[in-house]
């Protein structure tokens, strides 16, 4: 019977990055479950971790470089090694910036889960002032720094145990999936039992089990 080990590791699937207990069997992971240890998820996880293995392993992943070989649009491509991707890349870029100036490359991806600070760190180097440009700054860089302004750092899970009282303004968490994770009322209240004060036109969830609730309505002063 072969050996199982348990590693710990972090999810990826979001911007949470709980913490996950790998059982791997001959190096394949066999089982994902939530690590208890971890001070922000403490033990719980969401869909996304649960099908981890399952997008890991799955035959359609692209695990390799892949180089067209068709014409566009004729979904040929032939793997080719990491060197080759590299030396290509490196010199399409070179050329670019010798063409046209460091300023024409931009980078634009979806959220990160990582801050993208690897970008960052290349395009200092590459001399282009156009690191963040797409998606990533209309979605997650207004909550940064929304909440550094208002907390001085961002509103992580890190501080779920502490809270004391929590403020929901026009938003609904629960619902909209904006990190229901940390803030689940289910089983936030038995753990900190925090003073919830909700500013809602809504009877929403969280209004309805608040302990102040200003039913404030657009155009009215109350």
């Amino acid at each position: 019977m072969a050996k199982v080990e348990i590693k710990k590791a972090l999810c990826y699937g979001s911007h949470l990055n709980c913490g996950v207990l790998l059982h791997v069997e001959d190096d394949v992971v066999t089982k994902i479950e939530g690590d208890p240890k971890c001070p922000v998820s403490q033990g719980r996880l969401c869909e996304r971790a649960n099908y981890a293995i399952e997008w890991h392993y799955h035959p359609d992943r692209v695990n390799y470089p892949q180089k067209r070989v068709g014409p566009r649009g004729s979904g040929k491509w032939e793997r080719i090694s990491w060197e080759q991707a590299n030396t290509e890349i490196a010199a399409k870029l070179n050329e670019l910036k010798k063409d046209y100036g460091a300023e024409t490359l931009m980078f634009s991806a979806g959220t990160g889960r990582t801050d993208h600070w690897y970008a960052t760190r290349f395009y200092n180097l590459f001399g282009s002032p156009n690191p963040q440009i797409g998606g990533y700054e209309i979605c997650y860089c207004p909550t940064t720094t929304v909440d550094t302004t208002t907390y001085g750092n961002f509103a992580g899970g890190a501080l779920m145990p502490k809270t004391k009282c929590i403020v929901f303004w026009g938003r609904n968490s629960c619902e909209s999936g904006d990190f229901p994770e940390y803030w689940g009322l289910e089983w936030l209240i038995p753990i900190t039992h925090p003073k919830i004060i909700v500013v809602d036109p809504r009877c929403t969830e969280y209004a309805r089990r608040a302990d102040i609730w200003l039913q404030l309505r657009p155009g009215t002063d109350g």
